[in-house]
């Protein structure tokens, strides 16, 4: 019965609210900026295209991703919780629109996971935000800052199983989001050089 928890959990987190907001919009985030599905492309998309307040669909968008991955981890635990983180990143509903793999970030679902599991943790891995936007400013500016997240689920994770030693399916649970995370984030990267050196 947990497995289908867990398809479950993955269709859930597979409902990507900026592609889907921003179409409502008509603004297709998928073709602007940095073609991230997620919450601040479609922010920079909504400013860009004076398409409505762009801060009110960054809460929007965002407070709907958390939102999507409290309710699973809340009801379903932290396994299913991190499969939800997965659905956001590779999701099967905006691939088949968008042919773009990786789909979003998973950084606001992440978020939604954190405050169910150990809201520590979350605390932790915001104390090591400014230390990594000092490190990476520049590429910010241009990348959205995907690198920021590369680095900061490993270094969490480090951490807070260090400080707070956790259950087996939080740790689980969060060693499934660190690999989904990281590697779409890494995929993100790669695409940014990619068009980078092409210019």
């Amino acid at each position: 019965m947990e497995y289908a928890y867990y398809i479950l959990a993955y269709l859930v987190g597979s409902i990507n609210f900026a592609y889907f907001i921003g179409r409502l919009r008509g603004i297709d985030i998928s073709k602007f900026g940095d073609s991230n599905l997620g919450a601040t492309n479609l922010y920079f998309a909504v400013r860009h295209y004076r398409k409505g307040n762009p801060l009110f669909y960054y809460i929007l968008s965002g407070g709907l991703d958390i939102l999507k991955t409290v309710i699973v981890t809340y009801f379903f635990g932290p396994i299913a919780g991190a499969f939800s983180v997965v659905g956001h990143t590779f999701s099967v509903f905006t691939f088949p629109l968008t042919k773009r793999i990786p789909t979003g970030s998973g950084f606001a679902s992440s978020i939604g996971w954190l405050i169910v599991t150990d809201v520590r943790w979350l605390l932790i891995g915001l104390a090591f935000v400014p230390i990594f936007y000092l490190l990476f400013k520049d590429f910010y500016t241009q990348e959205r800052g995907h690198i920021f997240l590369v680095f900061i689920f490993p270094f969490v994770g480090w951490a807070c199983t260090l400080l707070w030693p956790q259950e087996t399916d939080a740790i689980t649970g969060f060693l499934i989001i660190t690999i989904a995370v990281v590697f779409a984030n890494m995929l993100k990267i790669r695409q940014f050089l990619k068009s980078f050196l092409k210019r």
